[in-house]
């Protein structure tokens, strides 16, 4: 891939142009396999301003090759512009400088920018020194493409770790993005929920304002009914009230024991319910007001009689009644609220939560 393709740049004097030529020709398979491109400043075009494009081409270079000389050394451009940007971007590690000792020359010793590095060929020998100067185009040609190796795989890793953490970033924001569509979804259905919640409870209201206006308009009825008869005793004889008009309405009150206050409060409605409206009333204060206190049969199936018997529940609602009612109460506690409670969500759920009998009722402040 051309993202593994080695761009080397040559740095050398056109005065050693034919070395150069040699050992590009050396290189040739290297090119020829796609592992590298080369450059050097014959391949500048016509009418190209050359200084921008040379250090262009040395800024992005992966490796520069030095093809040192006397010739190499005693030209200003090359040992000087090109040498120190060279060793500039050796230093950063952005670029592989390699020395290559084409000539003999001086340049072994601590003036010599480029003298700390690891010189080609073997031994630091000039080529031109070499009896088979081939064989040392040859090691420098191998040497170079060890180093194209290892620069194409650090290449193709540097590659594959960019991939791997564009992808896992991908999938962070994928992540993110569900994670923000859930939550989006479950504030949407919480709204939904509330809003339902709300409705029923408006609904409930309503309905329990309608049943408690019929219960004011039965007992209002059957008292007017009761006072006919009294004041009209004739009317009786000859026309005999049913058992239907004698009978009152029977509601049983449930309440916590909150307080004495509480309690005593709540046996007050019951006793203007019987006394105001002659509606036939009952709490457990009235069993435990006359001996032997308690009832025969025991409080929890009294309850459940009460329950059965009575035409109306008056549920009398606070926060202690909810937790017993709900059994969130400490064990032992408030068995009452929590028995009749029981008794009373069965009877709703028999009901199929068609509810007709149990009203709840809130006292004021």
């Amino acid at each position: 891939m051309s993202e593994a393709i080695i761009k080397i740049f040559y740095s050398y004097s056109r005065k050693d142009l034919d070395m150069r030529n040699t050992l590009e020709d050396h290189l040739s398979a290297l090119r020829q396999a796609n592992k590298i491109s080369t450059w050097h400043d014959l391949e500048l075009e016509a009418g190209t301003e050359w200084e921008p494009a040379i250090l262009n081409k040395l800024d992005t270079a992966d490796i520069i090759l030095l093809l040192v000389s006397r010739n190499f050394i005693a030209s200003k451009y090359c040992y000087g512009i090109e040498l120190r940007r060279a060793i500039d971007r050796h230093t950063e590690g952005t670029a592989r400088v390699i020395p290559i000792i084409l000539r003999p020359c001086d340049w072994n010793h601590a003036d010599v920018p480029f003298s700390k590095l690891n010189v080609l060929p073997t031994h630091a020998k000039a080529i031109t020194s070499w009896s088979d100067q081939e064989e040392a185009f040859m090691i420098v040609a191998q040497k170079i493409r060890e180093t194209v190796d290892q620069l194409r795989a650090r290449k193709l890793a540097e590659r594959q770790a960019k991939e791997q953490q564009a992808e896992q970033e991908r999938i962070e924001r994928e992540q993110q993005r569900q994670a923000e569509e859930q939550e989006r979804l479950r504030q949407t259905e919480q709204l939904r929920q509330q809003l339902a919640a709300e409705e029923a409870r408006r609904k409930q209201r309503e309905l329990d304002r309608q049943r408690q206006e019929q219960l004011k308009q039965e007992a209002a009825r059957k008292q007017q009914q009761a006072t006919q008869l009294k004041q009209s005793p004739e009317a009786t004889r000859e026309k005999p009230v049913t058992a239907e008009a004698q009978a009152p309405t029977k509601v049983f009150v449930s309440y916590s024991w909150d307080s004495n206050n509480h309690k005593d409060r709540v046996v007050a409605v019951a006793n203007t319910l019987r006394k105001s409206w002659g509606i036939e009333a009952d709490i457990d204060e009235y069993v435990r007001a006359k001996p032997p206190y308690t009832p025969e049969q025991g409080w929890d199936l009294w309850m459940e009689k009460r329950i059965e018997w009575a035409e109306f529940v008056l549920i009398v609602c606070t926060e202690t009644y909810k937790r017993r009612f709900r059994g969130d109460e400490e064990p032992g506690v408030g068995r009452g609220v929590t028995w009749e409670g029981t008794i009373i969500r069965q009877n709703l759920y028999n009901d199929q939560l068609r509810n007709t009998k149990f009203i709840p009722v809130v006292f004021s402040a």
